[in-house]
């Protein structure tokens, strides 16, 4: 499946050598963390594209690190929204790519969601005794009562 997504043998033998012997080891990794995933191709980019020892040299292309990210977000989808488990072997560079941009535009959504969440800040048990004394105000107006089972 590297191999069809254009990974050539050097990059496949990269993530061999960290420890993915297959791509059910990536998964098992990174499935619920795809960006976490674009981090560690971004980090051996890193560490290994201008090696000295030319055996350790690697180099992941922008558009490489990109179908990677892809297919782990395919699989991260197939898996925890359809419960389907995909079939690798099925996946070339056109599906790749087509999951890499909708993964991309899933991420700058995200990006672009700037509402915070203010969270109160409570101090002590004296907050939360005002706080049940107006839950139970508001239920003996509405005669209802919070401990009611029915």
């Amino acid at each position: 499946m590297l191999h069809a997504i254009g990974i050539e043998s050097h990059q496949r033998n990269r993530l061999v050598d960290d420890g993915f012997t297959s791509m059910k080891d990536i998964f098992d990794l990174h499935s619920n963390d795809v960006d976490g995933f674009k981090k560690y191709l971004t980090n051996l980019n890193k560490t290994f594209a201008s090696s000295t020892n030319e055996d350790l040299r690697n180099y992941f292309s922008p558009v490489d690190i990109s179908r990677l990210v892809g297919v782990v977000y395919c699989y991260n989808h197939a898996i925890n929204t359809f419960h389907r488990l995909p079939d690798l072997l099925l996946i070339d560079v056109e599906i790749a790519t087509k999951s890499s941009l909708h993964y991309r535009e899933l991420d700058k959504e995200r990006d672009d969601d700037d509402s915070l969440v203010e969270i109160p800040k409570l101090s002590g048990s004296s907050d939360w005794i005002t706080f049940r004394d107006k839950i139970q105000d508001e239920a003996l107006q509405d005669n209802w009562s919070p401990w009611d089972s029915s």
